[in-house]
């Protein structure tokens, strides 16, 4: 409240010490009479899982372009209907790239504090380029080192909490962590340095996978994933229009030849048809197309399920990234 009143109003010394006087007076009689209700009301407003949703190149200007084929029932009408909308929101740091940009969401600052100042950058120490989640001495777990896309990840390079290692402190541990997402360094950097845990998928192998920072075992429930057909599943599908053609008269033509074609071969105009093989092509064809992040909610309702977020009155925050957008 004092940083809201201009000191020019407080004027004298004198007048300040009422000022504080009256103030405190005012807040001990609004703590005596509010203390009860909030006691009580505490429980029930405390929310029991928080889910923070990072999704990759969503400009603002889609939920105004597109408003028009959003579902009544859909995550953005609800956003609009329920909830509050921040439309002076910047990012004030230049490197605007998936690392810095996730690091910032949790911690609340920047890079040069975060550490986490591009997506990869070069070493002095080391005289090579390090990746902003890489770390050697925290293998992948769930797949043989060699078989993984990067052979360790960590959050060692992060110099700042984040909310949920906030939480984690607050509850005794009590609160759980978790971050998922496609891109290693995006369930990395939104769970902070101490979550229960953190999952990624590695296009290498096609499996789910941790590293040993977290945990020195994947839990049963990523295991099954990783033992069923859930990722091959979407072999052979195609990424068709949701709606007749002439509906996206806002956008460029559909054979465009600025697109180029994806790293998986996908056809550069629609339908796109993913590999009927559960081959390398295939897990890089899931990066680029809405499959992906099918196969990362998918994933998500299961770690909600396997470790009971939400079930108590601590609260758990779950971190989800939906990448595909960046890689499209």
């Amino acid at each position: 409240m004092l940083q809201t009143i201009h000191p020019a109003i407080i004027g004298t010394r004198a007048m300040r010490i009422a000022y504080l006087a009256a103030l405190m007076g005012c807040m001990f009689w609004f703590w005596e009479g509010a203390v009860g209700d909030a006691r009580q009301a505490r429980a029930a407003d405390t929310p029991k899982l928080v889910v923070v949703l990072s999704v990759d190149q969503l400009s603002y200007d889609y939920l105004e372009r597109f408003s028009q084929h959003f579902a009544d029932r859909g995550v953005f009408r609800r956003v609009a209907r329920d909830g509050a909308g921040y439309t002076q929101c910047h990012h004030r740091h230049a490197f605007t790239l998936t690392g810095p940009g996730h690091s910032v969401i949790m911690t609340g600052t920047y890079p040069y504090r975060t550490g986490i100042i591009d997506n990869e950058w070069y070493d002095r120490d080391k005289r090579g380029q390090q990746y902003c989640v890489e770390d050697a001495q925290s293998p992948i777990v769930g797949v043989p080192s060699e078989r993984a896309e990067v052979k360790g990840v960590s959050p060692r390079n992060l110099q700042v909490s984040t909310v949920g290692d906030s939480l984690r402190e607050a509850t005794a541990n009590r609160g759980k962590v978790f971050g998922l997402t496609i891109k290693d360094r995006a369930a990395v950097l939104m769970a902070g340095k101490h979550p229960t845990g953190a999952y990624w998928f590695d296009s290498k192998s096609g499996m789910w996978v941790t590293s040993t920072y977290y945990r020195r075992d994947l839990p049963e429930w990523l295991k099954q994933i990783n033992h069923s057909d859930l990722v091959e599943c979407f072999a052979g599908s195609s990424w068709r229009l949701l709606y007749d053609p002439e509906r996206y008269h806002k956008s460029a033509p559909d054979d465009n030849p600025v697109e180029g074609t994806a790293d998986g071969n996908l056809d550069r105009s629609f339908p796109h048809a993913l590999s009927h093989e559960s081959d390398s092509r295939y897990m890089k064809q899931l990066f680029v197309s809405p499959f992906g992040k099918e196969l990362t909610m998918r994933v998500v309702r299961q770690l909600i399920e396997g470790e009971e977020l939400g079930s108590d009155d601590v609260p758990d925050i779950l971190t989800i990234g939906l990448s595909c957008n960046d890689f499209v």
